[in-house]
């Protein structure tokens, strides 16, 4: 049973909707099912820097 509803393709709108949300441990098993779903090598890096750009600095908690 997949953990994340990840789309069989690469989706722009899914990244943008689903992977700003995400902590490290999410990611990181959304981006296992991305793979075994058939997303290409280029697809997952690019969903990789995606995610690594939207959790930097600017989403970290304050303190």
């Amino acid at each position: 049973m997949a953990i994340f509803d990840v789309p069989q393709r690469f989706s722009q709108k899914w990244v943008h909707d689903k992977v700003p949300t995400m902590d490290s441990t999410e990611f990181h098993a959304m981006f296992h099912e991305a793979a075994t779903r058939g997303w290409d090598e280029d697809e997952l890096r690019q969903l990789a820097r995606m995610w690594s750009e939207e959790s930097g600095p600017a989403s970290a908690s304050p303190g």
